[in-house]
């Protein structure tokens, strides 16, 4: 947690343009109930990412995508996007990929893809350009 601040601190100082974004992955079957989506955008109350996150992916016919699903901030499961992201006033998400969709190198390569994609059109609408390297990052 002291890391993420320090981080953040440093951007702002710097005067970086910075979004928050977490990634995790949740099972295809809960408590014995399918959950259809491929990927979910979850969010606090600040909707300024998700929506363009939302259309960016959306726009893929083949996607089903979740809003705050399978999970939502009142799940209490916000505690990173809402204390970095939301209560320092940046754009944020957190991102669950379905975890059956990341069993192969292939998979994993396309989600990487579909998402930096999605991540950078998502922030440039924002006017915030995203670097695509990792050293840059």
């Amino acid at each position: 947690m002291r890391a993420i601040d320090e981080m953040m601190d440093a951007r702002r100082i710097a005067g970086r343009p910075t979004i928050l974004v977490t990634l995790h992955s949740f099972t295809p079957i809960y408590r014995d109930v399918a959950r259809p989506w491929h990927v979910g955008i979850i969010q606090s109350d600040d909707r300024s990412l998700t929506e363009p996150m939302l259309a960016a992916l959306g726009a893929d016919p083949a996607l089903t995508v979740g809003d705050n699903e399978p999970y939502s901030a009142k799940d209490n499961v916000d505690y990173t996007i809402r204390r970095h992201g939301r209560d320092r006033g940046l754009p944020h998400v957190m991102i669950e990929v379905r975890n059956d969709l990341l069993r192969t190198s292939a998979g994993i390569d396309g989600w990487t893809k579909r998402l930096g994609d999605a991540l950078a059109t998502s922030a440039l609408s924002l006017g915030i350009e995203v670097p695509r390297g990792a050293e840059e990052a």
